[in-house]
């Protein structure tokens, strides 16, 4: 396989507002959650290479959350961070963000401390 995976790390979370559990909050504080990780992921993006001419055939999106506290269960994680898939397929390294296209695995690592909070999200195109 000629691709690498793409690699974004974030050192925060998405927002409450943004997951399942959290409070829905009024429509103008998920707006301005969305653009400003929306936004977060195209910075990354542009640092990592940029948009893509030609998207992956199939990938797989893994969430590697790196928690203290109580975790995020996943679902309300996948749904917090719907804004990184969609800056992803905006960008051009994938076609769509139905199950055809992308498969999403999450993973959890506990850490010690609150600073050593992040979100890594790598996406690994999948074999042919």
């Amino acid at each position: 396989m000629t691709d690498k995976p793409l690699r974004l790390e974030f050192d925060y979370l998405p927002p409450p507002v943004l997951r399942g559990n959290g409070r829905p909050g009024h429509w103008s504080q998920r707006h301005r959650a969305v653009k400003a990780l929306r936004e977060a992921t195209w910075v990354r993006l542009l640092e990592v290479g940029g948009a893509r001419l030609v998207p992956f055939p199939k990938a797989t999106l893994e969430y590697h959350l790196h928690w203290c506290g109580k975790p995020i269960d996943q679902d309300g994680l996948c749904q917090g961070a719907k804004p990184i898939l969609d800056e992803i397929v905006s960008a051009g390294y994938l076609e769509d963000d139905s199950p055809q296209y992308v498969e999403i695995v999450v993973k959890y690592t506990r850490v010690a401390h609150r600073a050593d909070v992040r979100l890594v999200v790598t996406l690994t195109p999948a074999q042919p």
